[in-house]
């Protein structure tokens, strides 16, 4: 499905500052991985306030018609810039993180943490191309590859945002939200943000081109 003519970044969600934080690559969202809970929302919300109702509502239509257009026009194939090899490193932890190129309606990835010179987990991504958009799905294996999700109930993020080489996608049963962004060449960085105890919590992750 081609995109649309236009995709214009300004307005859209999410992003912001990134923080520091533990994890992994794509391990964030896993359901052992603590927080979750409502709230948060994709992106701090529509009408931040200020002076001016008229402003806010029109700043509020053209953040809903940012997000409708990107859910039904956005290809697989605008989502090409996060496919490679990618290594990035926080303190004695290793994440790899390594996407295929698009075939089949889906780009399909995988991913994994090794601390201490062990495996610590593994992660299958698949960004698939659905009649209503793009979604990506998620599963999370333990040492001895156990498995972290039901069988039939892998996370589920949908798309919500394209804006050049940053995409945002939303698991929107919990507001969990996660951002791919290629800031350079052989640079691409993976922002989690979620909501832990009542509050936002962020993480990003930095990786090189392997």
């Amino acid at each position: 499905m081609p995109g649309p003519p236009e995709r214009q970044g300004g307005g859209g969600r999410g992003g912001g500052p990134r923080g520091g934080g533990g994890g992994g690559p794509f391990f964030f969202a896993s359901p052992r991985g603590g927080g979750g809970g409502r709230g948060g929302g994709p992106g701090g919300g529509f009408g931040a306030g200020g002076a001016g109702g008229g402003r806010d509502e029109q700043t509020d239509l053209a953040l809903a018609l940012t997000v409708a257009l990107t859910e039904a026009w956005a290809g697989i194939a605008d989502l090409r810039f996060v496919c490679g090899a990618w290594r990035g490193t926080q303190g004695g932890t290793i994440f790899d993180e390594q996407w295929m190129e698009p075939e089949g309606n889906a780009i399909v990835g995988m991913a994994r943490v090794v601390s201490g010179g062990k495996l610590r987990m593994t992660e299958i991504g698949v960004m698939e191309q659905r009649d209503e958009g793009v979604v990506l799905l998620l599963r999370h294996f333990g040492r001895g590859s156990v498995a972290q999700e039901e069988k039939d109930a892998p996370l589920l993020f949908v798309l919500k945002n394209l804006a050049g080489r940053r995409a945002e996608f939303v698991e929107e049963r919990t507001g969990t939200r996660l951002v791919y962004e290629r800031v350079e060449e052989d640079r691409l960085t993976v922002t989690l943000t979620k909501t832990v105890n009542g509050k936002e919590v962020r993480s990003a992750f930095e990786y090189r081109r392997r």
